[in-house]
Formats: structure tokens, C-alpha cells, sequence
């Protein structure tokens, strides 16, 4: 369908600029912004996409139409943005390993879109800001809508709390996230033949095989100073990986960065209520369940005297009953200046989407493992 496209619209007055990046008739634009001038080492000082995200938001809005998209086999099928014939041009303030940006370089790419002729600014993004005149992402489509632009702003991943939206300007157009009728499941199986399942985005594949399973409070890093009450969580620095080599680690928290490759654990079981309506990729085969069964796994850990695991690479289910539901991340309303305009706007599909994403970026974000696609 891209090939289609023809020149850019005779509208058009945008550019392609920075070392190393060609625009074409799908991508017309491109720009970045960096106020401060300094740049990380792994910065790629150009336009691209560094990480995925900006890859992915543009492709669910605006990407042509791919047969046979998957993510590792998962999720097989055809992939499509939103308007597969629109054009993209990019405008880059964020950069890799900020928590957020200069608002300089927000109002500086708001303004070169205003002036290069864009219909529309989707900006998949957002920072607190106490009110409207502080925020740069509010004042830049306060000016675009002058001209006729409208600004689509996703309404952040901070719920479930009440007023927990970045982006809640009356001219913003803030959307919510929601689930679709497809759900990723991974099943974890016991010694003892007993299933559980979880939910993640698992490309692994043990073949069926067993593998010890320990409790991460059983494999405290005791000379890093930490005891069972800090490793549950797995948490950074808090394992022995002598303990935890070629097992699979029960878990409590979400945060287990330092359960990589290089840990020498072979997988991973988390016990946590919070996010089982979407589910992560990790670097490592990997599950969450609910708190309820982890119990149960801790249970069966405790009294056998060689407790093993496997896990198994995660399978798609559809059904209505998984559909528009607004997921435990997504950022809730009201509005916490203006307590009378509702926001968000409205909900769209955000869970579990496969779409386009950067060669540059993990899917896990963790690891080296690249794809052109991911499910997030």
C-alpha cells in the first residue's frame, strides 16, 4: 500500500535533516531537537528512533499495511496503522535516557510542524506540569490549534490513580488506553503437573523442559548486605546468581532488571496482581500470575524437596470478554485543573499491539535481541 504514495503534497515546506537519514514519499519529514546542545554516547544524533516507542506509536497511527508481521511467531497476521496512506514527519525532542525534555525543544518542534504544513501532531508522550502555562506540550498545541491543527495526546501510563494524566489542556485531544479481544497468555507448569496462567509476552520456548524453581528470598545476595526480605522482589543487586544459575526465580515485584542473560537464571515466575490485564516482554522465559497462585508455587517450593518448572512460550486467545477494558497502567482523569472538563477524551486500542519497531531497540528494552516488530 506505501508504494502507492507518490510526491508529498504540494503543501508540503518540511525537510529531512541530521547525518544518515533519507526521508520518501511515506516518511516527508524529519527533525531533532536538542536545546543543550550534549549528547549521550549512545545517543544517535539524528532523527531516528532509538528505542522503538516513536517507531511503534507512528506505525499503529499511520503504518502501511504488512502481511505476516509477527513478533518471534507470536501474534502472526496483518499489520496496519490507523490511515495506512498518511504521510509521517518527524520531529525528535526526546532523547534516550530522559525522563523527560527540554521544553525548549518541544516549542521549537511544534513550531516547525505548525510551519511545514502538518494536518495533525500525535504526540505520544507527556510530563507533569502543574497547569497549563507550564506545560510546553499544552502552550505548542494551544498555537497549533490556531492554525488548525489539532494535537492527539496519549493520556500517559500512570494509573490507576485518579488525575494521574499528563496531558489534560481543554485543546488537547487526550486519549486512554484499552484493551482489544486478544490476549497473550503463558502458561507456567509445575514438578507436581500442576498449571498455571500468567500473562506476558514470551518468545521462549523451553521445549518442555524442567528446571529447578527457588524463591528469590531464598537467594538473598548475602555479602551484597541484602537478606530474604529484599531479594523476594529480585530487585537489582539483591540475588545471589550462584543461588539462582540455571534455575527458574519466583518474584514479587515487576522491577527485575537484574534478572538478565548474564544472571545465569533460566527463567522467571512473578507474583503480582498489578498489570495482569497487559503483560511484558523480558529477557528471560518469564510469566506473571496473580499473587493468589504464587502463593501456591511458594507452597509447593516449601515442601518438595526438588521443586522444578517450566515455562511455556505465550499463545494468543481471543474473546469479547478481554475487550474495551481500561487497563490498570493507563492514566486516569479528571482533569486536575479544570475539574469540570472531562479528560481523558476518549480510550483506543493500547494493549498488546503489534506494530513497527526500531532495529536499534530491544523489545524487552533489557537486551540486545532485535526485531522489526514488537508487542507492547
Amino acid at each position: 500500500m506505501t508504494k502507492d504514495l507518490v510526491h508529498p503534497p504540494k503543501k508540503w515546506r518540511g525537510t529531512c535533516h541530521g547525518h544518515n537519514f533519507t526521508c520518501n514519499n511515506k516518511i516527508i519529514g524529519a527533525r531533532y531537537y536538542r536545546a543543550s546542545g550534549s549528547f549521550k554516547e549512545n545517543d544517535i544524533i539524528s532523527p531516528r528512533d532509538s528505542n522503538g516507542h516513536g517507531t511503534h506509536t507512528a506505525s499503529i497511527a499511520a503504518g502501511g499495511l504488512v502481511s505476516s508481521a509477527s513478533l518471534f511467531g507470536l501474534g502472526a497476521g496483518t499489520a496496519r496503522g490507523g490511515v495506512p496512506l498518511a504521510r509521517i514527519a518527524v520531529y525528535k525532542p526526546f532523547w534516550e535516557g530522559l525522563i523527560s525534555c527540554d521544553g525548549a525543544d518541544i516549542l521549537a518542534a511544534f513550531d516547525d510542524a505548525i510551519a511545514d504544513g502538518v494536518d495533525i501532531i500525535s504526540i505520544s508522550a507527556g510530563q507533569p506540569a502543574p497547569d497549563y502555562f507550564q506545560d510546553p506540550i499544552a502552550i505548542g498545541a494551544f498555537h497549533a490549534l490556531r492554525y488548525g491543527i489539532l494535537t492527539s495526546t496519549s493520556a500517559g501510563n500512570e494509573g490507576p490513580a485518579l488525575e494521574s494524566l499528563a496531558n489534560f489542556a481543554p485543546w488537547l485531544l487526550s486519549a486512554a488506553a484499552s484493551t482489544t479481544d486478544r490476549k497473550f497468555f503463558t502458561k507456567i507448569q509445575l514438578g507436581n503437573r500442576i498449571i498455571f496462567e500468567g500473562v506476558s509476552i514470551n518468545t521462549f520456548d523451553l521445549n518442555g523442559s524442567f528446571y529447578p524453581i527457588i524463591y528469590g528470598g531464598d537467594a538473598p545476595n548475602v555479602s551484597g548486605g541484602f537478606n530474604g526480605s529484599s531479594s523476594r522482589y529480585c530487585t537489582n543487586g539483591t540475588l545471589d546468581n550462584n543461588l539462582i544459575k540455571g534455575k527458574i526465580v519466583l518474584c514479587e515485584s515487576l522491577e527485575v532488571t537484574q534478572l538478565t542473560s548474564t544472571s545465569g537464571a533460566t527463567g522467571l515466575v512473578i507474583q503480582n496482581n498489578s498489570y495482569l490485564d497487559s503483560g511484558f516482554a523480558y529477557v528471560l522465559p518469564a510469566s506473571q500470575i496473580p499473587t493468589k497462585d504464587g502463593e501456591s508455587v511458594l507452597s509447593y517450593i516449601r515442601r518438595t524437596r526438588f521443586p522444578s518448572a517450566t515455562i511455556f512460550k505465550s499463545n494468543s486467545v481471543q474473546h469479547k470478554q478481554y475487550s474495551l477494558h481500561v487497563p490498570y497502567f493507563s492514566s486516569r482523569g479528571p482533569n486536575p485543573v479544570t475539574h469540570d472538563i472531562l479528560k481523558p477524551d476518549i480510550s483506543a486500542p493500547g494493549v498488546q499491539i503489534l506494530a513497527a519497531w526500531s532495529p536499534t531497540g530491544s523489545p524487552s528494552g533489557y537486551d540486545d535481541t532485535i526485531d522489526k516488530y514488537n508487542i507492547t
